[in-house]
């Protein structure tokens, strides 16, 4: 079926990955390598009992199991338990958070504030230690690092995530504090929600705080695809940070700012789209921390229910539903729900894990004896969890492909050869009651931001009757929407279910909804309208500036940029930070910096920014040397006497050799400053306070009276030569 469409198949369904999720290659790279592991997956199963060290799968992971007192891994592809290991007496049913980080696996009892570690070759747990409040008690790994933080008392201690000792000194920082996590390079983020600061990490120690709001702002951190995320539900905005600052900013949909307690976010993403979910006002977006665009759809969540944060697994996003012990399904391709997925004996549990790993989506309940995986294809596996035997032997053989599920129909072989059951008489015919006529269910919509546009991709629904035609209309009343929309009609066989809106306002939010237009069972036109969509803008962060360029002067930097490829649809303008300092506001391509100290090197970041965000820091550094700058003037005033060259710019000095009588020829000088008063000997008129730095036979100091500089005679700097502080 290779570069074949399917018959029938919308053109949303072919575009919107890559609309929703470009630049996301860390899920397309994830979903490869599966391909690779399910070669060896046999062998990994294959592994006997007899072995002292007993081998589990890669593609699988580490689930609680509280009511066994025990911690399972268990195979993500085959849907089996293949190993076990059982809790100290200590952590015998309390609930028990797991940590994983490729071998490090660190267990956390939340009554008692106990960490152990499990050997993920033996399965045994080690005691553990006790490294903080229970209530208080939070443990982040990553990349090979683990700290303990303690969010009521505002503690940050790196631990060994080995021997689970400290590891260094213990930080203090501003509680309570938000939920950590560890980025690709290994960097700890620790949200202060009530400076407005996320804290960075780097083995272990301390590095300067990164604003990335007001005081008392609602925050939660993010790590995709590596990238620390910090969405701020009060502003709001997600902002991409780095240890420089705040990188790539997006401003959010105004719905994010009504969400009680803020918006649900996950704390990790394989991929680079962070989902954010705000249930109370049923919108979802996906923000795509590659270039700070955002698709938003409108959902119908049951009122009262208790929510997780969304996951995102290829194409779907999963949504934890702890009321009902369920996983609601929407799919951005189809842009609709699906089959929801339920979690044994999760009903109204809250303590649900939920993480993508691997490529798969795992959800346990640790209270409950089943566990669900899910792959990239949306279809769920049970997990048993007290299975007492390892998938793979003679008693839990591994399915084989075609019939995983044995022959379901007639026990004698079924069908209508030798051996099968007989053909039934046909069915008496039934006279059919007509049916009230149903016209066609409202379509569901997708809202894209554009540059300078958005998008509306819809897919119809199945129900009710055939529609005739789809239009676009405002989302708020019955009118024309506003901007110029391409096309103005979608025919009911449409392949492309796509409409652009072109002419909009940068900075506005705009709401549509699509409508269905159909024939009732009389002939007449009827019209049924899609929910709104999510408040979207017309406009994304612009691209990053390019080419910097800088040119050093006396106590000042000129900098020049090109400006982003890509406006982002508004006409960008552009911030300006120096040393890490606050930026300024700059309408041009360009920036004069004064006031500057010579000798001193400035570092510089130029992003670009319209209303809805701004870009990546485009960074440079100018160093303002003052001998990269010297001028050469002739020497002058030595007709007297040979004139004292000294070590430093004082008269009590020591000589460092002279210019001889009648000195005139090149001298090169580096730089000025004012210091000892000089008046010449032979003309007492000739007075300054100016000194030289020269290079004349090495670097020397002399009177700027003796150097015929535009300000010698009058005493003054000379305004070619810079000063050299």
């Amino acid at each position: 079926m290779s570069g074949q469409r399917r018959p029938g198949l919308p053109e949303i369904m072919r575009t919107s990955l890559r609309a929703v999720f470009r630049r996301d290659r860390v899920t397309g790279q994830v979903a490869i390598g599966l391909v690779g592991v399910l070669a060896v997956t046999a062998v990994v199963f294959g592994v006997g009992l007899a072995s002292a060290r007993y081998r589990v799968s890669d593609i699988g992971a580490w689930l609680s199991a509280t009511k066994k007192n025990s911690i399972v891994h268990a195979n993500g592809l085959a849907g089996k338990v293949d190993g076990k290991g059982q809790l100290p007496k200590g952590m015998a049913g309390h609930q028990i958070e797991v940590h994983q980080d490729g071998n490090t696996i660190l267990l956390v009892d939340r009554q008692t504030g106990v960490v152990a570690r499990i050997d993920p070759t033996t399965f045994d747990v080690g005691r553990g230690s006790a490294l903080g409040s229970a209530e208080g008690l939070r443990i982040v790994t990553g990349s090979g690092s683990a700290y303990a933080l303690d969010h009521l008392k505002g503690t940050v201690q790196r631990i060994d995530p080995m021997t689970l000792g400290a590891v260094g000194g213990e930080s203090q920082l501003t509680a309570p504090l938000g939920s950590a996590a560890i980025d690709g390079k290994g960097v700890l983020w620790v949200p202060e929600g009530n400076t407005g600061h996320v804290v960075p990490f780097q083995n272990g120690r301390r590095l300067p705080p990164v604003m990335v709001g007001r005081p008392g702002d609602t925050l939660a951190l993010t790590v995709a695809a590596g990238l620390p995320v910090v969405t701020n539900s009060t502003q709001p905005a997600a902002t991409v940070v780095g240890l420089s600052g705040p990188q790539l900013k997006v401003t959010l949909p105004s719905v994010v700012s009504a969400q009680k307690q803020g918006v649900l976010a996950p704390s990790a993403a394989d991929g680079q789209i962070v989902p954010l979910l705000a249930p109370d006002q049923g919108a979802l977006m996906l923000v795509n921390a590659g270039d700070g665009t955002i698709t938003s759809a409108t959902l119908r969540l049951p009122a009262g229910h208790e929510f997780q944060p969304p996951q995102v697994l290829g194409a779907r996003v999963y949504i934890p539903d702890t009321t009902d012990g369920a996983l609601r399904v929407y799919n951005t391709m189809t842009g609709g729900y699906e089959k929801t997925i339920t979690v044994p004996e999760a009903r109204g549990h809250r303590n649900l894990e939920v993480f993508v790993k691997d490529g798969l989506l795992w959800v346990n309940n640790p209270d409950g004896a089943q566990a669900v995986v899910v792959d990239g294809a949306g279809q769920p596996k049970a997990i048993g969890k007290y299975d007492p035997d390892v998938p793979g032997g003679a008693q839990h053989p591994i399915p084989k492909a075609g019939n995983p599920q044995g022959n379901q129909g007639d026990p004698h072989g079924g069908g209508n050869g030798p051996g099968g059951a007989q053909t039934p008489p046909p069915a008496p015919k039934q006279t059919k009651t007509p049916t009230p006529f149903q016209p066609p269910d409202p379509p569901a919509a997708l809202a894209t931001q554009g540059s300078g546009s958005i998008t509306v991709t819809f897919t119809p629904a199945a129900g009710g009757a055939k529609p005739t035609g789809f239009a676009l209309r405002d989302g708020v009343k019955d009118s024309a929407p506003p901007g110029t929309v391409s096309p103005t009609q979608i025919a009911a066989d449409a392949t492309d279910r796509t409409f652009t809106v072109s002419g909009l306002t940068c900075g506005t939010e705009y709401r549509f909804r699509v409508a269905v237009r159909f024939k009732d069972n009389k002939g007449k036109d009827g019209v049924k309208y899609s929910d709104p969509t999510v408040p979207t803008l017309s406009c994304r962060p612009p691209g990053t500036p390019s080419n910097l360029r800088s040119v050093a002067q006396n106590h000042a930097a000129q900098l020049d940029w090109d400006p982003p490829q890509s406006d982002g649809g508004g006409r960008p303008g552009y911030l300006v930070s120096m040393n890490g300092g606050a930026p300024q506001s700059v309408s041009g391509t360009h920036f004069a910096a004064s006031g500057l100290t010579n000798g001193q090197t400035y570092t510089f970041e130029v992003k670009a920014l319209n209303k809805s965000g701004n870009s990546d820091a485009l960074s440079g550094a100018v160093t303002l040397d003052p001998a990269a700058h010297a001028v050469t003037y002739n020497g002058h005033n030595n007709d007297y006497s040979p004139t004292w060259l000294h070590v430093g710019e004082t008269l009590s000095s020591p000589h460092a050799g002279q210019f001889a009588r009648y000195f005139s020829g090149p001298v090169t000088v580096i730089c000025q400053v004012r210091s000892d008063h000089v008046t010449d000997a032979n003309n007492s008129s000739l007075q300054s306070n100016v000194w030289d730095k020269i290079n004349y036979g090495g670097v020397k100091w002399v009177s700027d009276l003796y150097v015929n500089t535009p300000g010698s005679n009058s005493g003054q700097l000379s305004g070619t030569v810079w000063e050299c502080t």
